[in-house]
């Protein structure tokens, strides 16, 4: 199994920025992502200490957007 920390996500092809940048992980926050109107991605970074225990390791969900039409998640499922 990977045990490389999480350090970064860039979600692509978002046409409008979230109306909210705040960013979840696993429920919990881990601060505010970055939106690039020019490139349509939106950045999460310094995600190291919320997935210490290896990107692909465990399963686990990252929100943003929360509590807006713009709201988006992810969801990765390890099997092992």
């Amino acid at each position: 199994m990977d045990g490389n920390a999480l350090s970064n996500i860039t979600i692509m092809g978002l046409a409008t920025a979230p109306a909210s940048t705040a960013v979840t992980f696993n429920g919990k926050s881990v601060g505010h992502g970055f939106y690039n109107a020019t490139s349509q991605t939106f950045f999460i970074g310094h995600l190291e200490e919320a997935a210490s225990s290896g990107a692909w390791a465990v399963d686990w969900t990252l929100e943003y957007g929360v509590g807006s039409q713009s709201y988006g998640w992810l969801w990765w499922w390890c099997y092992s």
